[in-house]
């Protein structure tokens, strides 16, 4: 099997370990995986002890951030951030052509 799924997933356990259990179970059905996630999540501590076991597994990492609650400058900054995280996520997508993308929440899971 040849099927390429990516996997978009923020670093807290409740959004990074269900996309690690599926990511084990794709892997043992022949599924190629991509993880899509921050620079944060690959820093935590529980995400880089499961992580760590699957050495050929291709990670892309994208900044993502929200609006809610911040000063003019910070929306804007955020906002600039969230158009490059979208346009990288396009990139990704075109380089890779998986034939699924799943979400498991957080902002990062947004642009991909």
């Amino acid at each position: 099997m040849n099927k390429k799924i990516i996997l978009s997933s923020g670093g807290t356990g409740g959004h990074i370990f269900p996309a690690i259990n599926l990511m084990k179970h794709l892997l043992q059905q022949g599924y190629q995986v991509i993880l899509v996630t921050n620079k944060k999540t690959l820093k935590n501590y529980f995400s880089k002890k499961f992580l760590r076991n699957y050495p050929k597994l291709k990670i892309y990492t994208i900044s993502a951030d929200t609006i809610r609650k911040k000063n003019f400058f910070n929306i804007i900054y955020s906002i600039l951030k969230i158009f490059t995280s979208i346009f990288k996520s396009l990139i990704i997508i075109k380089k890779e052509k998986p034939n699924a993308i799943i979400g498991f929440g957080s902002y990062v899971s947004f642009p991909i």
